[in-house]
């Protein structure tokens, strides 16, 4: 299903790291900014401009084709408006997630995706492939592996797919809902690797990817691996005076984690946190908006991956520095939806961009509804 469009793409660029939150009521442009050629939808395993290159060439087993209720792809011409994700709502589509550029997880019947392809804001449809499901962590193995991550969509009926994973032989081991309003479940189990793409065949399974059974503590060295400053194959301490002859640190760059918030303890974070807002319902402690809150953690994960400064001074035995993030000179905007009464937060995904950008941060980077 295709159509001819008018796009535009806004790119903010903070040195390696992520994608700018795209802003809800912006109108699309005329035309592809000035150089380049195609629009991608970037999922799992892939990334493809489907009128441009088309879609990706995967075998039938790869491939959903059903008419039944499932999770399929739509692609809008330009940033977000309200109004079009009515529209696909009213199209019999329920919204869940958005992924790069202007593109949207969704589920429903066939139909349902047929009667959005007709709308005028609507650059493409398509459907959401088992072959994007399967993490690349799992290739390769054999036999049966434990600690595999299941993500699926509730549909209603999260004991079905439940009962369709053991009938694939999983052993399960724990089943949790993934956010607050349980759009999405985890299922942590055992499977012999010979029924991943089974499993990523039920319509309900959005991803499973391994899940180490012990925490890891990441450090410099991961910085190193990412910044390709690895000579002779071999990450080396110093990502710090590596970022300063690239002259990229991250400072004077103001970026929000829109998560379950941030520590402002932390000693690693807390001096460059600038700026926050708490979300209604969620913990809001005094001086410290935005705080990541009891039960939380997530938000200050991530933050720390985005731009810890390894302040505390921890290094692992061969020198690398523990919780040294990636820009670790940018300015840190704590937003804690995740941790609020509602999902998505009152007022609507718009919430996210406008707090992020009334504090005058750049753009955001949070946790997708998963």
């Amino acid at each position: 299903m295709r159509r001819q469009s008018q796009v535009v793409v806004v790119a903010v660029l903070l040195a390696t790291l992520a994608v700018a939150v795209p802003v809800a009521g912006a109108a699309p442009a005329a035309a592809l900014p000035s150089g380049q050629s195609s629009l991608e939808v970037r999922v799992p395993n892939f990334a493809f401009d489907p009128l441009a290159g088309g879609e990706p060439a995967l075998s039938p087993s790869q491939r959903f084709d059903g008419q039944e209720a499932g999770l399929r792809l739509v692609q809008l011409i330009g940033p977000t408006r309200d109004s079009w994700l009515a529209g696909l709502r009213g199209s019999g589509l329920k919204v869940l997630q958005y992924y790069p550029h202007y593109t949207y997880l969704v589920w429903g019947p066939a139909p349902a995706l047929r009667a959005a392809d007709t709308l005028s804001y609507v650059r493409w449809t398509g459907n959401f492939h088992p072959a994007y499901k399967i993490n690349s962590n799992l290739a390769g193995r054999s036999g049966v592996v434990k600690n595999v991550d299941i993500l699926f969509y509730n549909d209603g009926k999260v004991g079905a797919t439940q009962e369709a994973l053991v009938r694939l032989g999983a052993k399960i081991i724990q089943v949790y809902p993934a956010q607050p309003d349980r759009a999405f479940f985890v299922a942590l189990a055992e499977l012999d690797a010979s029924a991943f793409e089974a499993v990523s065949r039920l319509n309900t399974v959005l991803w499973l990817g391994y899940s180490h059974p012990e925490p890891i503590l990441d450090d410099e060295m991961s910085d190193q691996i990412q910044a390709g400053n690895h000579p002779g194959g071999v990450p080396v301490t110093g990502y710090n005076a590596h970022l300063g002859t690239l002259g990229v640190t991250g400072a004077g760059v103001r970026w929000a984690t829109i998560d379950t918030g941030v520590d402002y303890d932390h000693p690693d974070l807390g001096p460059s946190i600038v700026a926050g807002y708490s979300f209604p319902g969620a913990c809001n402690p005094a001086g410290q908006p935005g705080s990541d809150c009891s039960g939380g953690g997530h938000g200050t994960h991530v933050t720390g991956i985005i731009g810890g400064d390894a302040a505390a001074g921890y290094a692992d035995a061969n020198g690398f520095l523990y919780g040294l993030g990636v820009a670790p000179g940018y300015d840190i905007v704590a937003l804690n939806s995740l941790s609020s009464a509602a999902w998505p937060p009152a007022g609507g995904w718009q919430e996210h961009s406008k707090q992020a950008l009334l504090l005058n941060a750049i753009g955001g980077r949070g946790k997708n509804k998963k």
